[in-house]
Formats: C-alpha cells, structure tokens, sequence
C-alpha cells in the first residue's frame, strides 16, 4: 500500500493554505439565523475579519502569524468555556499539513516545536502513519464535499507512540474538523 499511495499521490503536492472565508461564510449565515444573544458575538467577529481584509482571501503560512487576534477568536468561538488551555489540546493547521498555526499551551508543549511549528522528532518517527491517516481525511472529505457522499467513520484517528521517559507505548485521539474546509478543483470553483 505505502508503494501505491507514494507512487500515484505525493501529499505534499496538495495545494492547501489558511483561509477565514470559510469561517467568515459561516458567521455571516449564523448571523442572518439567529436571534438570540450570539448574534452580537458573531457580528464582532464578522467584523473583525472584514476589518483585516481577509474574508476572502487566501494567507500563506508565514502571513497566518500575523493574524493572531483572529486566530484568538477562532479558539474562542470554537471552543467551550470549560476548556484549559494548560490542560487540553486543541490546534489550527493548514488542512492536510502537521503544521500548527495556532494551539493551546498543552498542545505546544506536549507535540510541537514551537520554533517550526513542526510535530516534535519522536512523533515524526511514525509519520507514514500520520500520513496514511491525513490521506484517508483527505478522500472523505473530497468525496464529502465535491460528490456529497458522506463516509460513515468518525473523523479521528488514533495515533501511538513510545514516551521516550517510560518506554512504553503512548496513544492520543485526534478528531479532524472539516467544517472550515473548502475543497476546490480550481481556484474559480471555491464557494463563495
């Protein structure tokens, strides 16, 4: 299987970069839907993206550092009061990538470099693994999005390593979010 998928799909050929448009879509129809008291919430929010000039543009890496007070309101917003920083692991990337834009304090500390971004070595060690997980997300949400054929597994994977201070077996969940995602075969043919 490694041979196959290595020989037709290089997953770092996918074109993929950080976008608040699919956030910002999101907000502006939850806006025109609600109510009750978030609506105000999602206004600031809304308008803090469009005062930026990003609701519809694409940011490469290097420019996603510099919208920190957005991604601040996308941890917020998407996330629960009862969630501890210090505690929980919760992190933005760039769909399909293991780069972290953006994470709590536990996450960093726990999996990322926080000079590169970059998972730490030893979880580097089982990255076709990672890679074969990022590819099967990578088809459901293809043929979610582009085809509306939904796939019947939960979005997560399951992920082990060896704790390098023990020598035993280590294992964490990650549960992938597709809900700002936007899957496009062309430039012209993202949503709007």
């Amino acid at each position: 299987m490694d041979t196959f998928l290595q020989k037709y799909l290089d997953i770092t050929q996918i074109n993929a970069s950080f976008s608040f448009a699919p956030f910002y879509r999101f907000l502006k129809k939850r806006i025109e839907g609600t109510d009750d008291v978030k609506r105000r919430m999602f206004q600031y929010f809304a308008s803090r993206i469009e005062e930026l000039g990003v609701q519809e543009r694409d940011l490469s890496t290097d420019e996603i550092f510099g919208y920190k007070e957005l991604l601040d309101i996308l941890y917020v917003s998407l996330t629960n009061v009862t969630i501890d920083g210090d505690k929980d692991l919760w992190g933005i990337t760039a769909p399909f990538t293991s780069t972290f834009a953006y994470g709590t304090p536990s996450l960093y500390r726990s999996f990322v470099e926080k000079d590169t971004g970059w998972l730490k070595p030893e979880f580097e060690s089982n990255f076709k693994e990672i890679g074969k997980a990022a590819l099967k997300n990578i088809y459901h949400t293809i043929l979610d999005q582009l085809y509306g054929i939904a796939h019947p597994s939960k979005d997560e994977f399951v992920y082990r390593y060896i704790d390098n201070v023990t020598g035993l077996y280590r294992f964490f969940k990650i549960n992938f979010s597709h809900d700002f995602i936007d899957i496009c075969d062309t430039k012209a043919n993202c949503p709007k």
